[in-house]
């Protein structure tokens, strides 16, 4: 048996080079001083939590924390397999539709494997650069890690040349890196959504890397039952009424109820009670 020993500087340049363990052993602060990197706090990687700084982590900590979550088994389902069979996937839906939500919620879920997943939150409302991107993959990718990147329309061209640097990175490091991307789709006149019809979503179209997030009735009928128990056998007018009211929007299903009281509250052309 050989015993190997490590000094003080030897260690310290080991962790110089591997900032995301010094971050999660200690702060961001630690890292920014130790490592010598001065973007790690500043930059925009933020983490699951509360008060991480991004308004849209709160609302869905907030949301999920109020129960306020279907989870379709079958959405579920679709989501993982398609993750775990190309390491990316982009998911699609006009505004409101529930995709950053939904998303974030399934993106939990493989928390719950033999090896969980930490998630982190990025929107491209923001303005990232190539380098900033791909570095910050990079550099957090020593335990395996979800990144959510929102908000993605009109950021294909950068975000194909992001996923062209990160294949030989990720190849490297097996399993650690997956990426989920959600784009708001367009209205068009004919009534069919569109989204950037760029290279970036072909390819990921052609891996079968794609989700489409569509409010349905029923996912509308299984929301109101989940947050309002004693709205439990809407009539399908009342149900309608709110689908078409809200536009199908969920944000704005969410807000709505919030302000009813009771299913009369609801206009009912037919003036049907609940059955």
């Amino acid at each position: 048996m050989q015993a190997t020993f490590w000094d003080r500087n030897y260690l310290d340049e080991r962790l110089r080079r591997l900032p995301d363990v010094v971050a999660d052993l200690f702060s961001n602060r630690a890292v920014e001083q130790f490592c010598n990197l001065r973007d790690w706090n500043g930059d925009l990687f933020r983490p699951l939590v509360n008060g991480c700084g991004e308004r849209t982590v709160d609302r869905y900590l907030e949301q999920k924390e109020a129960g306020h979550f279907y989870v379709s088994s079958k959405l579920q389902e679709i989501f993982t397999q398609k993750l775990d069979a190309s390491g990316s996937l982009l998911i699609r839906g006009l505004p409101g539709s529930g995709k950053t939500m939904t998303g974030l919620i399934f993106a939990e879920s493989l928390r719950n494997r033999q090896n969980p997943y930490r998630i982190f939150y990025i929107n491209l409302r923001h303005d990232f650069t190539e380098d900033a991107l791909v570095q910050g993959i990079g550099r957090r990718l020593t335990r395996p890690t979800i990144f959510f990147l929102d908000d993605c329309h009109g950021k294909y061209e950068l975000l194909d040349r992001v996923q062209t640097r990160l294949i030989p990175i990720l190849a490297e490091r097996p399993g650690k890196g997956l990426l989920i991307f959600t784009a708001r789709t367009i209205p068009t006149p004919d009534g069919m959504p569109r989204g950037d019809d760029s290279y970036f979503e072909k390819s990921l179209a052609e891996n079968y890397s794609v989700m489409e997030f569509e409010p349905t009735p029923s996912l509308f009928r299984e929301i109101i039952t989940l947050i309002k128990p004693y709205f439990t056998g809407l009539s399908k007018e009342r149900l309608h009424r709110v689908f078409e009211f809200t536009d199908h929007d969920l944000f704005l299903l969410d807000k709505l109820l919030q302000a009813l009281d009771s299913p009369a509250a609801i206009p009912d052309c037919t003036q049907n009670a609940l059955k």
